[in-house]
């Protein structure tokens, strides 16, 4: 029997497979995806000395920049951050070994090396936590940056620029694309499933 034979009489079921499919995507974006995201983007700039070429400031930048993406986990940034009073420090564990894994959870960072950009984004249950964070996070990187790096405090300055901006988690083009995905793939195990017993059969 030819695919198009196995589609043509097995359209309802095909259906209800890939409904199934879909179904069990969305509950598994509903069950495991934080609920709100807010990235902000930064840009690092290192004042350059007259001896420096752009190859070597570039440099310099991507180390601090590096510098700066692991400090933001630190929990020294962490309890810098919480100093602005922008968002409720009881709501993380005070075991520090626990409480910064809970605050390396709630965070990533990525850095556009070349251009001397770090992307941050906070993930929280909550649109008021995950912004209050993230503005924590602006106050500490753009008005305490020497704290976490080498040099005097006027030798890097960073500044926002893009957000921060909010998005519910898991966003609606996410979703979208990812229950289409669960339905190909739930009717996609269903044909391989009748194949299997049409060849038993032969």
């Amino acid at each position: 029997m030819s695919l198009f034979s196995i589609i043509r009489f097995n359209k309802a079921i095909l259906f209800l497979a890939g409904l199934a499919g879909a179904a069990v995507v969305f509950f598994l974006l509903v069950a495991f995806s934080r609920d709100f995201t807010v990235q902000t983007d930064y840009l690092v700039i290192q004042q350059s000395a007259e001896t420096q070429d752009f190859y070597t400031l570039s440099k310099s930048v991507e180390y601090s920049g590096n510098i700066l993406k692991e400090a933001i986990a630190s929990d020294l940034f962490f309890s810098e951050a919480a100093k602005t009073n922008y968002f409720n420090a009881a709501a993380f564990p005070t075991d520090e070994g626990e409480r910064q894994k809970a605050w390396q959870k709630s965070i990533a960072v990525s850095q556009k090396s070349a251009a001397g950009i770090l992307e941050v984004t906070v993930k929280r249950p909550s649109s008021t936590e995950a912004k209050g964070i993230a503005r924590a996070i602006s106050e500490v990187l753009i008005n305490e940056n020497a704290l976490f790096r080498s040099g005097t405090k006027d030798s890097m300055t960073i500044k926002v620029i893009s957000g921060p901006i909010v998005e519910q988690n898991p966003t609606l083009k996410t979703m979208i694309f990812s229950i289409i995905a669960g339905a190909i793939f739930g009717m996609a195990n269903l044909l391989l499933w009748i194949f299997s017993r049409l060849r038993r059969r032969q």
